[in-house]
């Protein structure tokens, strides 16, 4: 520390022992929120700038089919994160072709883990609402290699065959 910022803080403290209080404190550096590693900031936004050109078609297909997870090293959970923000503004732009649907996130999500090196999946759900008699479509991440459907709240959806013809 400088001598300038020693004796700030030693008259802080005189000032706040004066008043009868104790001085402000800070959180330690060590608790203070970290910002997003820049690969996974660009990562992110840079799947969902993607994500309109991977809903149909041959490219939702390879998403849906489990990925190989070549054992990368980045930060996948700050990735999604900033790719769903990024959909967020996008889909507020008129005329646009992005959409804040599950579908699209899934997809910017699964893209920006797949090109961070992670294993990634998107499933697609569907399950019976009795109570209002339609079927309801939800659409999430699977980041394990096994294919479990034990993301949040997709427990209550029946995963959806990503081959023409399979059984469920």
């Amino acid at each position: 520390m400088t001598a300038n910022h020693e004796s700030t803080s030693s008259a802080v403290r005189a000032t706040a022992a004066q008043r009868g209080g104790e001085p402000v404190r800070r959180r330690p550096a060590a608790r203070r929120r970290a910002g997003s590693a820049p690969g996974a900031v660009l990562c992110g936004v840079a799947a969902a700038l993607a994500a309109p050109w991977y809903v149909d078609g041959p490219r939702l297909k390879r998403l849906l089919a489990a990925s190989d997870g070549a054992g990368g090293r980045g930060d996948g959970r700050a990735a999604v994160r900033w790719a769903n923000r990024a959909l967020r503004v996008l889909a507020r732009l008129p005329g646009t072709r992005w959409r804040n649907t599950c579908l699209y996130r899934a997809v910017a999500g699964c893209l920006a883990m797949r090109w961070l090196g992670l294993e990634a999946t998107v499933r697609i759900g569907a399950r019976r609402d009795a109570a209002q008699d339609r079927v309801l479509a939800h659409a999430w991440i699977d980041p394990s290699p096994r294919g479990s459907a034990d993301a949040a709240g997709a427990a209550a959806y029946r995963v959806l065959s990503g081959r023409a013809g399979a059984e469920p």
